[in-house]
């Protein structure tokens, strides 16, 4: 076997060297263009915020294919085709020349369609409320606007009409409305307002579900009141059983709340061991606390640093014999498969840029090989021709003296071996040995062990190795099996990782549960942090890992914790039981004033009724004045009444009035209008 030559390795070198150069890449812009190396990827992507192109690459038979495809839907800033514009403000046309706008044009905008001076042909009739009508809708609203209108009068729900009947109404014609009992009208303008009068008189008041009875002197079917500070609503049993139950469910867990005391229990809020929300915040600020301090990475026991959440810690190599890489949260550290150092020292054994040199011992450098006294052994037999520069052995030695080299009687006087004119087989050695060239020696380097043994055939063996214990300046690596790693300030052992106060970047979410051990990455504190401030409500706030305390806004206060505002909250379920003590003390007092009135109020609603009851209605006789004449009898109370009606001569409307008197209150006066509509 042969040794490379200089040149060779050199070549070698050449070869490694031009392949590290890679290639260049380079896009349409005015950027220069970018080195891409062996092992580098090259990312043809679009950018971060473009949602109109896509891009997909595509590999068939070693070939890969990058398309380019625009969205189905596109986001522009405008769009102009032939003068026809369509941006943020809406559509619109323009000179496609000078893009001046056009006169008599229209437009869509957000306040609306403007037609610009054109007609809008083809509407079709307009069917909701804010649909667009044509001509003919105009037309048909102006026809019925001449017919006039119908008015009649009507019951709902538990009203009452008297002498109800149909009255058409022309355009231009008056149309009088008089108010009865409890019934007051506001006519302002063109405008009529019917209200109650300040004062009714009723036996029972019925607004809705809400019922005032006073055979019960309860009232009933009262509606959850607003609660807020300036609230002045009455509330119901089930919002003081619903806010007892809220304030329960916002603690959450195991919180127990019995109404009867107004009390809340929980032993373990949120799982902090705390029995009130005060102290199990405070339990997780804390824990969140120390989860911002991080952890510290340090090299060589030195340099030690703090790495704080969101904080990248980089594993890095400068000279290529080390490969770090990283799969997700799986860091490795290799050797490079062909390492570049300045020396390999293994104990007395150094190997650097000028060769093997063994302290004491033989060497192999450029120079040669010195065997430093030493045996060469297990020496192949080299070639014996001109211009040879092989070594020889003893054999091609021997075979070279022959027996007749031998002088003397006793075999060990020998005369010019070789033709050396050496007289022993030492000094011919030597003599070969002069003009063969200096010895190598074989000398360990920094991070490498050089070891010395005897081969099979008796003659020295070195093998050459890593040390045990290596230092480089960068490591890359697939996979790396180490008791302790150390790149820069960031040191990683069976203690853990010392960031050496650099971020570590890329960390995939770790299991959160009891029994987790896995580390967290920012992205999960602050969905914590959210539940957390979410969870207390209030304006409370966590932005840029700073907590922004909540305002709780109770019984006319302003409280920044929960503990607080659960005491107010308390305070005003107090206030509030001793203010529906006192709406009790003045609902009785009302009942009270309410029973002096009833008997007035039962005596008018007779005579009221008794008031109906004698207005007769008047026939309907077409072109003619017609009346009736009427008495009744109700609850004690008596009235009479009479009626006039005026029916048209096509008999197809008429107008009513009547005016009642009873034995109790005021008049009573009616009117009424009906009509025939085809």
């Amino acid at each position: 076997k042969q040794a490379a030559t200089e040149e060779q390795l050199k070549s070698v070198s050449d070869v490694a060297q031009n392949a590290n150069k890679g290639w260049n890449v380079k896009s349409d812009s005015t950027l220069a263009s970018t080195q891409v190396k062996p092992e580098d990827t090259v990312d043809i992507g679009l950018a971060n915020d473009e949602k109109n192109l896509k891009v997909a690459a595509t590999n068939s038979n070693g070939t890969t294919t990058i398309d380019f495809s625009l969205s189905k839907d596109l986001l522009l800033d405008s769009v102009n085709a032939g003068g026809t514009v369509i941006d943020k403000s809406g559509l619109r046309f323009v000179d496609p020349i000078t893009g001046l706008p056009l006169s008599n044009t229209p437009s869509i905008s957000l306040g609306g369609i403007n037609a610009g001076n054109q007609i809008i042909s083809n509407v079709a009739p307009g069917k909701n409320g804010t649909d667009a009508v044509n001509v003919n809708q105009l037309n048909d609203v102006k026809a019925i606007a001449e017919e006039g209108w119908v008015f009649t009068t009507a019951t709902s729900g538990k009203g009452q009409t008297v002498n109800s009947s149909l009255q058409t109404i022309k355009p231009n014609q008056r149309f009088t409305m008089i108010s009865g009992d409890n019934v007051e009208l506001i006519q302002n303008g063109d405008k009529v307002t019917v209200t109650t009068t300040p004062e009714v008189n009723f036996d029972k008041v019925t607004v809705g579900n809400v019922v005032i009875d006073k055979t019960t002197n309860k009232i009933t079917g009262v509606e959850a009141g607003t609660i807020a500070a300036n609230s002045k609503d009455v509330v119901n049993g089930s919002q003081l059983h619903d806010l007892g139950s809220g304030v329960q469910n916002i603690i959450g867990g195991n919180t127990t709340y019995d109404p009867n005391t107004g009390t809340y229990t929980n032993n373990n809020i949120g799982d902090t061991g705390q029995n009130n929300i005060n102290d199990a915040i405070k339990s997780i600020n804390d824990t969140a606390q120390n989860a911002n301090k991080g952890w510290t990475v340090s090299t060589n026991g030195q340099n030690a640093s703090q790495v704080k959440p969101t904080d990248t810690v980089d594993f890095a190599n400068k000279d290529g014999n080390i490969k770090v890489n990283n799969t997700g949260n799986n860091i490795t550290v290799d050797l490079a498969k062909d390492i570049q150092v300045d020396s390999v020292k293994a104990g007395d054994t150094t190997v650097n840029n000028n060769g093997l040199t063994i302290n004491g011992g033989p060497s192999v450098t450029k120079n040669g090989i010195d065997a430093a006294g030493n045996k060469v052994t297990g020496v192949a037999e080299g070639s014996i021709a001109q211009g040879s520069k092989d070594a020889v052995n003893g054999s091609q030695i021997h075979d070279i003296i022959g027996d007749g080299a031998f002088q003397g009687g006793d075999g060990n006087t020998i005369t010019n071996i070789g033709g050396t004119g050496a007289t022993n087989i030492n000094d011919a050695i030597g003599s070969i040995n002069q003009k063969a060239g200096q010895h190598s020696t074989v000398e360990a380097g920094q991070n490498i062990t050089v070891k010395e043994s005897t081969n099979s055939n008796g003659g020295k063996e070195y093998t050459v190795a890593t040390a045990d214990d290596v230092k480089f300046n960068s490591v890359t690596s697939n996979t790396v099996t180490a008791n302790n790693v150390k790149v820069g300030d960031v040191n990683i052992d069976q203690n853990g990782i010392n960031a050496g106060n650099h971020k570590i970047t890329n960390v995939a979410p770790g299991e959160i549960s009891s029994t987790s051990k896995d580390a967290v990455n920012g992205s999960q504190l602050n969905t914590s942090n959210q539940y957390i401030v979410n969870s207390l409500g209030g304006g409370a706030k966590y932005e840029n890992g700073q907590f922004t305390g909540p305002t709780y806004n109770v019984n006319n206060g302003s409280y920044n914790n929960v503990g607080d505002a659960l005491g107010a909250l308390n305070q005003a379920d107090i206030n509030l039981g001793n203010r529906i003590t006192n709406l009790g003390d003045r609902l009785e007092q009302v009942f009270y004033n309410v029973n002096g009135r009833i008997d007035d109020v039962e005596k008018k609603a007779n005579a009221g009724i008794a008031s109906a009851m004698a207005l007769e209605g008047a026939p309907f006789v077409a072109g003619k004045f017609t009346y009736a004449v009427g008495a009744a009898y109700h609850g004690g109370e008596n009235a009479v009444g009479a009626t006039l009606r005026k029916t048209a001569d096509n008999g197809r409307w008429s107008i009513t009035g009547g005016v009642a008197a009873a034995s109790q209150g005021d008049p009573s006066v009616r009117v009424g209008i009906s009509g025939v509509i085809d």
